[in-house]
């Protein structure tokens, strides 16, 4: 393979995962840039942009965008921006960039407005405590684990597909019945939604065209 090839693979590529690279690159730049400022700058903006219940109550649009953007600690460097480039480069190929962006979106606003629902709930009957209203609630997992699931109910195979789907859904599950944490059971949202989002055009691509 020549200079010419290697380009042309490179282009293709960047072309055809453009979300996943732009998005990566988006919070690979407030990852760094919050881990150089001083370490009270760093906390406000985590606490300004977390999905807590206080800043849902205040400014709901900022935070459910923003929180999206946002990774605490260099973790995430090599845990979930390689993630997210990989699951996201996966999808758009194949369904493009607006399913994607989509599924995304769904699972981290719904997943998010879910666990605030059980947060509030819980709160109200005195099974949580009024604290976690100002609980830090940043990253990128919810929108990653609602695209892995439309990842794995799409493009894995029909013997397999279940296979996948109940042992994810089994892991998920397990994390929220011993961990006990509302994050779990906003991954274990997440997972479903993207689930629910790819029987969804599955239908609609088997549905015949009318006329």
């Amino acid at each position: 393979m020549n200079r010419r090839d290697v380009w042309r693979f490179v282009r293709k590529w960047v072309l055809a995962s453009d979300v996943g690279i732009v998005y990566s690159i988006l919070l690979a730049i407030v990852l760094v840039v919050l881990q150089l400022v001083p370490d009270s700058v760093h906390d406000h903006v985590v606490a300004f942009t977390s999905t807590n219940l206080r800043n849902l109550r205040v400014h709901p649009l900022t935070v459910l965008v923003t929180s999206a953007f946002v990774l605490p600690s260099w973790s995430g460097l090599w845990l979930q921006i390689p993630m997210i480039l990989v699951v996201f480069s996966i999808v758009q190929p194949l369904l493009g960039r607006a399913i994607l962006i989509i599924t995304a979106a769904f699972g981290h606003i719904g997943a998010t407005l879910l666990v605030s629902v059980l947060l509030r709930s819980g709160i109200s009957k005195g099974l949580v405590d009024p604290a976690v209203r100002l609980a830090s609630d940043v990253g990128v997992s919810y929108a990653l684990v609602g695209v892995a699931g439309i990842v794995v109910a799409w493009f894995a195979t029909v013997h397999m597909k279940l296979v996948y789907i109940a042992l994810v859904s089994m892991y998920l599950l397990g994390y929220v019945v011993f961990s006990r944490t509302f994050t779990d059971v906003g991954h274990l949202s997440a997972w479903f939604i993207g689930l629910c989002v790819a029987c969804v055009i599955g239908a609609a691509r088997r549905r015949p065209l009318a006329g």
